[in-house]
C-alpha cells in the first residue's frame, strides 16, 4: 500500500505522549534458527518516549478482507531498552503490547513468528521456500508506522535468493521502504529459484517461479506473462511503476493471487500447464492480479484509502476492485492472443452460469455484498448460495453488460475501457468518492447508461445478459444438455436441487438449494444420500440415476442425518445445468464481426458457412 499520509514533524511533552517522537528509521532483523518448526526470528528496534508505548501486530492483511489475528502466531516475545535492559510489559489486547519504558529511547522487540500457513495472506517458512507477509510478521505503532523501515534478511543457508519489490541497499539482503505501509505491501520470497526479467512499455519486469518442476514450462510462462502485460498496458495507457514490477509464482498446489503496488503474489499447481483449461485458470489468475496494480491499488475508494490494520474497514466499491478486474482478467487474455473467441466465451459462459445458479442474487445488492465481505465472502457457509452473491462473479458479468450497453451507446467509438482510464486519470493519485464511477460513466456513455448502472447496483434485477451478447451476435444456451435432449428425443437429466461436497466420500450433501425439490422434501446440508426407492446408490452411479429417472417423477430417498436413517418422499425436477454455452446467432454478419473483434482486441473470420 502507498502511504498517503503526509509526514509531519510532531513534537510532544515526554509525559503527553506515549511516543516522544523525531522521525527515524524502525529496523527489523529477521533469522531463521528455528526453521525446521517452521519459526520467524524477528528482531525490530523502535523509537520511543514517555512512561508507556504500545505495539501491535495487524489483524488482518490488505487486499483480503478477513480478520485473521497474526498475533496468534507469535511466541517467546520480549522488550529491552537501547541498553539491553528487560522492559515490563503486560498484553493490552488480541494484538497489541503495552510496554513500561523506564526512561528508554529505543524499544528492542525480540519474538518468533510460527508460520506455518501457505496461502498468499499469510506467511509460510520452510527448507524449500520462505513467504513473508509482513503484515504477520512485524510489529508497528501508531507512531513508527509512518517512519521509514529497513528490514535485513539473514536467509537460511539452504537457500540462494532473497528477493522483494523493496529497494535494496547494500550488497546484503537488506531491503527498504517508506513507511510501515509499503513495508506491508512489499513480500519478501527467499527461494533458489532464479529470476527471470524482461521489459515491456516502459516498464521492468520480473518474474519467479517458486516450486517449479519439469511439469512447468518456465520458457512459456515469461512469455505468456510478457503478452498479459503489453495487453494490459495497452488498455491503460500509462504504466505507473516507480521501480521493477515482480510476479511471484508460486507452484505448492494451491490457488490464490494477492495484489501489491509493485507486485503479486499468485498461487497453483505445477500439474496446472498439462491441461489446457487449467493453465488458462492460471492466466487469467496473473493477468487478475496485474490489473489490480491500477484498479485498486492506485485507482482506490475513499473507504480504502488508509487501512485500518487492527479493524474491519468496510467498502461498498469491491464489485469495482474486484468484479470489473475479473472481467477484465478473461477478456485481457483474448486480446493478447493467448485464447481464442471459443476459450473466451467458455470462461464467460462459466461465470454467468455461476451467478444464474445462485439464489442469493436475488437476495442482496452488489454494493451490499462488497460491505459483507468480511462476514459472508471470505466466510461462506452452507447456505451461503441461498443468502449472497459473489461481488467477483456478478461484477465481472455487470461489467459485460455495461462494456455492451457504452458500445452501444457509442455507436461501437467507446467503452468500458475509456471509463477505466479516465478513472485512473482523474481517480489514480486521490481516493475516489462513492458516485465517481458512477459520474465518469454519464460523462463517457450519457444518463441513460448511468442510470442503468445506478439501478444494477442496488435492489437485486436482472442485468441484460441476454441483450448485452445479442449486440455482438451471440446468443446463451442455458440448458444444452436437456435441450439437445429434447431434440432427440432422448431422455432427459433429473435432479433433486442440491450440490455435493465433493471434498468428502458418498453423496453428502453441501448446499441445499432454495426452492427447489430439495428445499421442498426437507433436505439439509450435511445429509448423506444412500438409496432412491430402497435401491443403494452411490456417487459413481449416481448420475446413471438421474438419467434414468425423468423429471415429474416421485422417489423415496433414504438419507443418513448425522447417523439416523429417514426415508424421504421427493418428487425430481429437472437438473441444474452444469454448464452453459455461447453460440453465435444464426444471423451473425459482418456488423457483429466488426464488433466482436473491436470487444475481443483480435481479428476473426466469418464463416461463408
Amino acid at each position: 500500500m502507498r502511504n498517503r499520509a503526509f509526514k509531519t514533524l510532531f513534537i510532544f511533552a515526554a509525559l503527553a505522549s506515549p511516543w516522544s517522537h523525531v522521525f527515524a528509521e524502525v529496523t527489523h532483523e529477521v533469522s531463521f534458527p528455528d526453521l525446521k518448526q517452521q519459526y520467524i526470528h524477528v528482531r525490530s528496534e523502535f523509537p520511543a518516549g514517555g512512561l508507556t508505548a504500545t505495539l501491535r501486530m495487524a489483524n488482518w492483511n490488505p487486499g483480503s478482507y478477513l480478520i485473521r489475528d497474526f498475533a496468534a502466531n507469535v511466541d517467546r516475545i520480549s522488550f529491552r531498552s537501547e541498553n539491553g535492559d528487560p522492559l515490563e510489559f503486560s498484553k493490552s489486547s488480541k494484538n497489541s503490547w503495552q510496554i513500561n519504558l523506564a526512561g528508554a529511547t529505543r524499544v528492542l522487540a525480540e519474538y518468533d513468528v510460527h508460520a506455518g500457513d501457505l496461502s498468499v495472506n499469510t506467511s509460510w517458512a520452510s527448507s524449500d521456500y520462505v513467504l513473508l507477509n509482513a503484515s504477520s510478521v512485524f510489529l508497528f505503532s501508531d507512531v513508527s508506522r509512518n517512519d521509514p523501515q529497513r528490514v535485513e534478511v539473514q536467509a537460511p543457508t539452504t537457500l540462494e535468493h532473497v528477493y522483494s519489490s523493496m529497494s535494496q541497499s547494500g550488497n546484503g539482503n537488506v531491503f527498504n521502504a517508506a513507511s510501515f505501509d509499503e513495508l506491508v505491501d512489499s513480500p519478501i520470497i527467499i527461494t533458489d529459484a532464479p529470476v527471470r526479467r524482461f521489459a515491456a512499455q516502459s516498464g521492468n519486469y520480473a518474474l519467479v517461479n517458486v516450486g517449479a518442476t519439469g511439469l512447468w514450462d518456465e520458457n512459456q510462462t515469461l512469455a505468456d506473462i510478457q503478452a498479459i502485460v503489453n495487453a494490459t498496458n495497452r488498455l491503460w495507457g500509462t504504466v505507473p511503476f516507480e521501480r521493477p514490477f515482480w510476479f511471484f509464482n508460486f507452484l505448492v498446489e494451491r490457488g490464490g493471487g494477492l495484489e501489491h503496488d509493485h507486485s503479486t503474489v499468485i498461487m497453483g499447481s505445477r500439474w496446472q500447464m498439462l491441461k489446457r483449461e487449467d493453465y488458462i485458470k492460471w492466466l487469467s489468475l496473473a493477468a487478475h492480479e496485474y490489473f489490480h496494480a491500477w484498479n485498486i491499488r492506485r485507482m482506490r475508494p475513499a473507504s480504502l484509502a488508509d487501512y485500518d490494520l487492527d479493524n474491519e474497514q468496510y467498502s461498498s466499491a469491491l464489485w469495482l476492485a474486484e468484479g470489473i478486474t475479473s472481467y477484465y482478467d478473461n477478456l485481457l487474455l483474448s486480446r493478447a492472443g493467448l485464447v481464442g473467441p471459443d476459450e473466451y466465451f467458455k470462461r464467460l459462459a462459466i461465470d454467468i452460469h455461476a451467478l444464474e445458479l445462485t439464489p442469493g442474487r436475488e437476495m442482496i445488492s452488489l454494493e451490499q455484498a462488497s460491505r459483507d465481505a468480511w462476514i459472508r465472502h471470505y466466510q461462506p457457509d452452507a447456505n451461503s448460495i441461498n443468502s449472497t452473491i459473489s461481488y467477483y462473479t456478478k461484477g465481472a458479468v455487470l461489467g459485460l453488460v455495461l462494456d455492451a450497453k457504452i458500445r452501444e451507446a457509442s455507436n461501437n467509438e467507446l467503452s468500458l475501457d475509456d471509463v477505466m482510464r479516465a478513472m485512473f486519470t482523474r481517480w489514480g493519485e486521490t481516493p475516489y468518492p462513492d458516485d465517481a464511477f458512477a459520474n465518469m460513466v454519464a460523462e463517457i456513455a450519457g444518463e441513460a447508461v448511468k442510470n442503468w448502472l445506478v439501478t444494477a447496483l442496488g435492489p437485486p434485477s436482472p442485468l441484460g445478459i441476454d441483450e448485452a451478447l445479442a449486440y455482438y451476435g451471440l446468443v446463451l444456451e442455458r440448458q444444452p444438455v436437456n435441450n439437445a435432449a429434447r431434440l432427440a428425443g432422448q431422455p432427459l437429466v433429473s435432479g433433486i436441487g442440491v450440490n455435493w461436497d465433493t471434498e468428502l466420500p458418498g453423496l453428502v450433501i453441501k448446499n441445499v438449494i432454495r426452492d427447489m425439490a430439495g428445499a421442498e422434501a426437507g433436505l439439509l446440508p450435511g445429509d448423506e444420500l444412500l438409496a432412491i426407492n430402497g435401491e443403494r446408490v452411490k456417487d459413481d452411479d449416481y448420475d446413471d440415476r438421474m438419467m434414468r429417472l425423468q423429471p415429474g417423477t416421485e422417489v423415496s430417498l433414504t438419507i443418513s442425518r448425522r447417523g439416523l436413517l429417514q426415508d424421504m418422499p421427493i418428487t425430481l425436477q429437472e437438473a441444474r445445468p452444469a454448464t452453459y454455452e455461447i453460440r453465435f446467432l444464426p444471423e451473425f454478419d459482418r456488423e457483429f464481426l466488426r464488433r466482436l473483434e473491436s470487444w475481443l482486441g483480435q481479428a476473426l473470420q466469418l464463416d461463408s458457412n
